[in-house]
C-alpha cells in the first residue's frame, strides 16, 4: 500500500526543492477603458427580468457619468426600467424610446 494519493508522484529532485510554479492567468473581465463612449445590451432575446439584471451588472461596472444603452423586446420593460430608477439612486433613467416591437433605455450612472 503506498502512502501517496492516487495520483500524486513522490518528489525527487537534486536540489531538495521543489520548483516554482508559473503564475495563473485570471478570468476577471477587464472594464472598458474610461471615456469609451456608450456601451449597449441587446436583451431582445431575453424574457423579464432577465434585461433588467443584465443591466444593473453592467452599470455596476460603468464609471460616473458613462451610459449605457439597454434594448428589448417586450413592452413591460418600459414600467420595469422607470420603477428601478424611482428606487436606486445611483443611475438615472436618461431616456426610453419605443420603435415597434424595440423598447430602447438610455441610462447614466450617477456615482
Amino acid at each position: 500500500m503506498s502512502r501517496l494519493s492516487h495520483g500524486e508522484r513522490e518528489f525527487v529532485s537534486g536540489s531538495g526543492k521543489p520548483s516554482a510554479r508559473p503564475p495563473q492567468p485570471t478570468t476577471a473581465p477587464v472594464p472598458p477603458p474610461r471615456g469609451a463612449g456608450l456601451r449597449e445590451i441587446d436583451a431582445r432575446r431575453l424574457a423579464a427580468p432577465l434585461p433588467l439584471l443584465e443591466a444593473l451588472r453592467a452599470l455596476r461596472t460603468l464609471p460616473a457619468g458613462e451610459e449605457l444603452r439597454v434594448i428589448t423586446g417586450y413592452l413591460g420593460s418600459l414600467g420595469e426600467f422607470q420603477a428601478l430608477a424611482k428606487y436606486d439612486l445611483s443611475f438615472e433613467l436618461v431616456s426610453q424610446e419605443a420603435e415597434g416591437e424595440k423598447f430602447v433605455h438610455l441610462l447614466r450612472k450617477r456615482r
